[in-house]
């Protein structure tokens, strides 16, 4: 091969197993001395701990680097291998719009953000280039979940799709068709059979007319990556989705649900993606304490732990379980006061996204705006810079990796 730079291949002609397991390299034309041979194995640690963006550059190298990262082996390998690199740059996240008006007019909007860049404040004069995601065209699109680094989302409630914004590639799931309410999703991993799964709960607005709200069953439906078609799975009774999507925690997806005879009371829908069994948790922190007048709760996932952001009287708690299915567990991570709002966040309801490795800053979106709460210096706000729109803002934090999800 004739280049002006130096390229890099692998002999795939010699047959001897010594030099297949070498790198061998040719020299350019203006250094015509030889690159030392490096064992196949030390590039495969290399490859390893390379970027996404760099390892869909240099699967046209050859054919071996090819097949090598294409290899679901290696995705599995890397994914691993990022789980424990702590590099921010790796760390992003989406945003998008249930409905988003501009000069009164829906506007289809999806942006893709670096965790780091919006901490540091130089996303603010960035314009990210749009995601070329599926469907884009449509006004309406939904986050039904993260994990792995695939997001799954829905541009209608019958029709969702997974997809991985590093790589592009998506899977789009046959619809399922909810003709008497709206359908609430999750989209998890299932460590026992090595699958990921969506799940899907049919959401009855009717259900205060059920004769025994106690005995009412919601329809509860699985789709297995890799399969073709939906089916159903035994379901729960008397509780009442609240969230909107399921939130992925150590095997399980998990939902904020009330008693479906009285909806002050609410705990946490969990479903074993292995079993797909559901059970309840206690949310110990705000259970049966009348002392506390809880006005808002809303789940999240921060560092890999369930998270319930309980919203009172002049305070926001965020608190976090420890121990999954713990119920001692629970700890109080963030409590951000009244006086600390700026004043256009002065109503609360903001979605925690992400929080940093030392636990001192973390990054809420709250309804059109974005913006970072750090505990340093008594706590205190910042905007993330990035534009106030006018619309329900959907945020989801993922990490890069090459899972695919066909």
């Amino acid at each position: 091969m004739e280049d002006t730079t130096t390229t890099t291949t692998i002999d795939d002609e010699d047959q001897s197993p010594t030099s297949k397991r070498h790198l061998i390299s040719s020299s350019s034309i203006s250094d015509h001395r030889p690159l030392p041979n490096i064992p196949f194995d030390i590039v495969a640690k290399i490859l390893l701990i390379l970027p996404v963006k760099s390892l869909l550059r240099f699967k046209s190298t050859c054919k071996s680097w090819n097949e090598f990262i294409s290899d679901p082996q290696f995705a599995k390998d890397h994914l691993r291998a990022s789980a424990s690199d702590r590099n921010p740059n790796r760390n992003r996240f989406l945003v998008t719009f249930k409905t988003l008006r501009i000069n009164n007019e829906s506007q289809p909007y999806l942006r893709d953000y670096s965790i780091s860049s919006v901490l540091d404040g130089s996303e603010a004069t960035a314009a990210p280039a749009r995601n070329k995601f599926p469907c884009l065209e449509s006004r309406t699109k939904f986050l039904c979940g993260s994990c792995d680094g695939m997001i799954c989302m829905a541009t209608n409630p019958s029709w969702p799709i997974v997809w991985n914004p590093s790589t592009g590639k998506f899977k789009q799931l046959p619809p399922l068709a909810a003709a008497d309410g709206g359908l609430v999703y999750g989209f998890g991993y299932d460590h026992i059979g090595d699958s990921y799964k969506v799940v899907a709960t049919l959401d009855l607005s009717n259900i205060r007319l059920a004769a025994n709200r106690n005995d009412y069953q919601f329809d509860n439906f699985v789709y297995t990556l890799g399969t073709d078609s939906w089916r159903q799975i035994h379901g729960f009774a008397g509780l009442v989705v609240k969230d909107s999507s399921g939130k992925f925690v150590n095997g399980t997806l998990n939902w904020l649900a009330c008693d479906a005879n009285n909806f002050a009371v609410v705990r946490v829908l969990s479903l074993d993606l292995a079993t797909e069994q559901y059970q309840t948790l206690i949310i110990t922190p705000v259970d049966g304490r009348p002392d506390i007048e809880v006005r808002w709760l809303r789940s999240a996932v921060l560092k890999g732990c369930l998270c319930i952001v309980a919203e009172r009287d002049m305070v926001a708690d965020y608190f976090v379980m420890k121990e999954y299915g713990n119920a001692g567990s629970w700890t109080l991570m963030f409590r951000i006061p009244y006086a600390n709002v700026l004043p256009e966040f002065f109503s609360f309801h903001m979605a925690p996204i992400w929080v940093s490795e030392e636990g001192d800053e973390i990054l809420l979106a709250y309804l059109g705006m974005l913006s970072v709460y750090s505990t340093r210096n008594g706590g205190s706000f910042k905007a993330a810079g990035i534009g106030l729109f006018r619309g329900s803002m959907l945020a989801a934090a993922y990490t890069e990796t090459l899972m695919s999800p066909s």
